[in-house]
């Protein structure tokens, strides 16, 4: 299914894709840099302490846009960075000083043969890119909106008779329905792995609580980011952070803030994409949003607490505590469908809606005792299964279009269309299914966080807390992990 993305974007883009290949990361294409000693980490470049650096970035044509990527070293020690067309200095700016990324995008005044960023501070820091372009609105575009633990059932554009939707809905008369797109499992570490890598839990390996995602899987926005688009991923669920295997085929990943996924802010998330999408207008690009709304705790904020009156519950189900919670999830939705309306009208302002591609979905359903049950990743009945899945189409095609075929998140199709002069990089055949290694839990110690705009730590309590998920909140203490241990120990093998 997302493969069919790449395909689908190299097909039609191809010519303006060319044009953008090699400009992220630094250095670019044509974009040669002077300066000593710069390492790449994962997707950034560092510049070592005290070091000066300048970066040539070709010329500037008329209406250019420059844009540069930024995390200083932090301690209070900013990157100075003035901007020059020619030798003329047109504007300088600082970063924080506070260790997060500062993305700084800069409408030159006039041409010039040459546009050029001299940098400096007194602390090592990163460049994630850096580049001189013309925006140009019908660049591709492509956006996953994904809504944790939304059942299908539950938006009005599939049926659902309460307005838990509106912005959704006014959404799908642009987009096409499908009814039939089954995720690979019913909770999100598995689910989200097969949609990023297009392969069965069996294969990508992150089937279970303390399994990480392999290396050297097909990657949607690595196959995106070689065709020219820069890659975002924002990222709310601790269970897809780097430290389980996540994150590293984006140009940035941004974790916002999943060591309190239970308080999750939806708004917050949206919040960095729209600062992110303002950010790359007009240029190629690509941005993973996953929110948390529904998911549990049911925890909306006012007024969309008390928008649902527990009362139109009575039919579904005699219980009060039950039509409590069936409320509050259904207010949660609400919540997410208004912070999704947010997020478009902040795409249509920058021009960039009628030629973007645009998928909302789910990762798996919820279960509200329609068997017996509560929450998800425990069965595979059909109200953990039955995702939304609403594609919109650059220029609108197909709008209003209902499919009812069964689909799989894991189709995907040939490699994509070349591109440019080079040969097209495959489809990467999968590697075949693996034992679990010995030891399952992950060495956080190796883990690289250069892109990582909020580092989230894996603690002894997170180990105890997905051992009392998976085994029940009933733990023999004699299974958990022992705080006083080093988790380095407990990486290796040495605890149960």
């Amino acid at each position: 299914m997302m493969g069919m993305v790449a395909q689908y974007l190299c097909a039609r883009h191809g010519s303006r894709l060319k044009s953008a290949v090699g400009v992220t990361p630094v250095p670019a294409t044509g974009a040669p840099m002077e300066g000593d000693a710069l390492a790449l980490f994962s997707n950034a470049w560092r510049v070592p302490a005290g070091s000066g650096l300048t970066l040539n970035l070709g010329a500037a044509p008329e209406g250019a846009i420059c844009r540069v990527g930024l995390l200083d070293g932090g301690e209070g020690s900013p990157v100075q960075t003035v901007v020059f067309v020619d030798d003329e200095a047109v504007t300088s700016f600082a970063t924080s000083g506070g260790h997060t990324w500062h993305d700084e995008r800069v409408a030159l005044p006039h041409a010039g043969s040459s546009c050029r960023l001299e940098l400096s501070a007194t602390a090592e820091f990163w460049i994630s890119h850096a580049e001189v372009f013309v925006p140009d609105a019908a660049s591709p575009a492509v956006l996953i909106f994904l809504i944790d633990a939304l059942r299908q059932d539950h938006l009005g554009c599939y049926g659902y008779p309460l307005d838990t939707s509106p912005n959704i809905d006014a959404f799908a008369k642009d987009a096409v329905r499908l009814r039939g797109v089954t995720p690979s499992t019913s909770w999100t570490r598995a689910s989200v792995a097969t949609l990023f890598t297009s392969t069965y839990p069996s294969v990508h390996g992150a089937e279970d609580r303390p399994d990480m995602l392999r290396e050297n899987l097909p990657s949607l926005a690595v196959q995106l980011g070689l065709g020219g688009l820069e890659t975002h991923c924002f990222m709310t669920n601790r269970n897809c952070i780097p430290v389980w295997g996540f994150g590293n085929d984006f140009h940035r990943f941004r974790d916002a803030d999943t060591e309190h996924w239970v308080s999750s802010d939806d708004a917050a998330v949206v919040d960095l994409t729209i600062d992110t999408v303002q950010d790359v207008a007009g240029r190629p690009w690509y941005a993973y949003v996953h929110t948390m709304g529904p998911h549990e705790p049911y925890t909306p904020p006012e007024p969309f607490k008390e928008r649902f009156n527990r009362a139109l519950y009575a039919e579904r189900d005699e219980d009060p505590a039950h039509r409590e919670a069936l409320a509050l999830y259904d207010g949660e939705i609400a919540y997410t469908d208004s912070q999704f309306g947010r997020l478009i009208a902040v795409i249509k302002e920058q021009g960039l809606y009628d030629n973007a591609l645009i998928i909302v979905m789910a990762d798996h359903g919820e279960e509200f005792w329609d068997h017996g049950g509560t929450g998800h990743g425990k069965t595979l009945y059909e109200e953990q299964l039955r995702i939304p899945f609403l594609v919109k189409l650059p220029g609108n095609a197909c709008a209003g279009e209902v499919r009812d075929g069964l689909a799989e998140m894991v189709d995907r199709p040939p490699p994509p269309t070349q591109v440019s002069s080079a040969p097209p990089p495959p489809w990467p055949t999968p590697p075949p299914p693996q034992p679990p290694p010995s030891s399952p839990r992950p060495d956080i110690t190796a883990l690289p966080y250069f892109l990582i705009d909020a580092t989230t730590d894996l603690t002894v309590d997170d180990l105890n807390d997905d051992l009392r998920a998976l085994i029940g909140h009933h733990v023999d203490p004699d299974r958990l992990v022992d705080p006083d241990v080093p988790l380095a120990e407990v990486s290796d093998g040495t605890q149960d």
